[in-house]
């Protein structure tokens, strides 16, 4: 099937459209040849109780879950967290950063 466009009176015929694939090209010949390209995620740690998507500063990741924490994303030591009064109430996985507030919903 071929389009045709008209600009100006003239006929123009569009080029067809390629993908721009990471670290390939048009011709589709230099797929992950370079030695600085991710293979696969690596896990550099792991702090249980924490879960959906954290929000980052630049230094610390905070996320909800079972208690609300400021991790240290270098090494992943959990710097400071609140933990709910009951049992069953947990933190919104996504907390909201400010210059100097962190706010985060509770399921309560």
């Amino acid at each position: 099937m071929c389009l045709l466009f008209l600009l100006a009176g003239e006929e123009v015929v569009p080029q067809p459209f390629v993908w721009k694939q990471f670290q390939g090209n048009a011709a589709r010949d230099n797929f992950r040849r370079r030695a600085d390209g991710i293979v696969w995620p690596k896990v550099a740690w792991h702090v249980p109780g924490l879960a959906g998507q954290p929000s980052f500063d630049g230094r610390f990741v905070y996320s909800g879950g079972k208690k609300l924490a400021r991790v240290d994303a270098r090494n992943g030591k959990v710097t400071h967290a609140v933990e709910p009064e009951a049992a069953d109430v947990h933190f919104a996985q996504s907390p909201v950063l400010g210059d100097r507030v962190v706010i985060a919903r509770r399921t309560d």
